[in-house]
């Protein structure tokens, strides 16, 4: 199917085509091509202590504002990670930013975290109750004075609603995003994280169950074993790090599946 629309989708400026399968799977324009292998054994694993159809997910980015989700389920994604999410609506970096790199196959994105906002994103997924593990990643506004803040800020509006949260510290679109990656500043942030799960425990026992473990990803070349540890500051066990890969972590409890992730 993908062959016969290629020509007219190269037509179109890559983040206009982008908008485009948004609105095709919002009518349903695209068919569920994996249904027929929906019940396999084959393709049937546990993550998080939830049973998924198939392991395969869709990462942050393409989905921003969790507009469809449920949608992306139905092709036949076994999980879907909506946002990455601001506390406020923000433009993103000027356009052009998304290139195409027609004989690598590939896309270059320098997007910057445009989206409607972690409110906007909340109401929307309250309305549409998702039918998979659906997590959502999160991020501080450009022009954020308090950047910790803003992590906090969407932990507690997605906290009820998402599967897991993904804690997006590598994006390489947002300036001086990755100075997370150095030791001092991880562990002001895991700390931070560390003291509002608590808090959350005590504010909203009626969650059940909260966000209780982590997935850590960084670019290779700044794999240390002190950003390991601050990681493990919040009871988190990293395995392998790299960027874009899902990475199954400990839990700190398996009583409760749902957890944060640090991206």
């Amino acid at each position: 199917m993908f062959s016969n629309l290629r020509s007219l989708i190269f037509k179109l400026d890559p983040e206009t085509a982008h908008s485009l399968a948004i609105k095709s799977l919002k009518f349903n324009f695209a068919p569920n091509i994996l249904d027929e292998d929906k019940n396999n054994p084959l393709f049937k694993t546990k993550l998080f202590n939830r049973n998924l159809e198939n392991p395969i997910g869709i990462a942050a980015g393409f989905d921003k504002n969790a507009e469809v989700y449920n949608s992306l389920f139905k092709l036949g994604f076994g999980f879907v990670e909506v946002g990455t999410v601001t506390p406020l609506q923000q433009y993103g970096n000027p356009k052009p930013r998304v290139f195409r790199l027609v004989e690598d196959e590939a896309l270059i994105n320098r997007l910057g975290f445009n989206n409607f906002g972690s409110k906007n994103v909340l109401d929307r997924i309250k309305s549409k109750k998702q039918i998979g593990l659906l997590g959502v990643n999160i991020g501080p506004n450009k022009d954020t004075k308090d950047r910790n803040g803003d992590y906090i800020k969407c932990l507690k509006t997605f906290c009820e609603v998402a599967d897991y949260i993904t804690i997006n510290i590598s994006s390489p679109n947002t300036e001086d995003l990755r100075s997370f990656h150095d030791e001092f500043k991880l562990d002001e942030l895991t700390n931070s994280i560390k003291t509002y799960y608590y808090h959350l425990i005590i504010e909203l026992p009626h969650v059940n169950p909260l966000p209780k473990a982590a997935r850590t990803t960084m670019s290779p070349c700044l794999i240390f074993p002190s950003s390991q540890a601050s990681v493990k500051a919040i009871g988190i066990e990293p395995a392998v790090v790299f960027p874009y890969f899902w990475i199954l972590l400990k839990t700190l409890s398996s009583e409760r599946p749902n957890f944060f992730c640090i991206n």
